[in-house]
């Protein structure tokens, strides 16, 4: 094989090139972090639907965000309400700060 053509169809995003070729991420933390790094600014996604769309388990699915908060793409913020522990969330960066 000497070329690949690309013929688009439908909906397509982009994706940064270092989030493809963070050779420190799994195939499930690429896939996961590619599919989020196409969704607008301010999306948010339950786990539960993310892991049905992707085809990912419980098992790859904490695999997959671990590697991707190890390096940096993904971060935890702890929510609060009137000073209380309310929950947690993420927030994803497609492009992590430098390391």
């Amino acid at each position: 094989m000497s070329q690949i053509t690309v013929k688009r169809k439908g909906w397509w995003g982009s994706i940064p090139e270092n989030l493809l070729t963070d050779l420190r991420l799994g195939h499930a933390a690429v896939r996961l972090g590619a599919w989020l790094a196409m969704r607008p600014d301010g999306w948010q996604v339950r786990k539960q639907h993310a892991r049905r769309v992707l085809g990912l388990g419980e098992a790859l699915w904490d695999k997959a965000c671990s590697e991707l908060k190890a390096v940096g793409y993904l971060s935890l913020v702890t929510l609060r309400t009137g000073g209380r522990f309310s929950g947690q969330n993420y927030i994803f960066d497609p492009v992590p700060p430098e390391s």
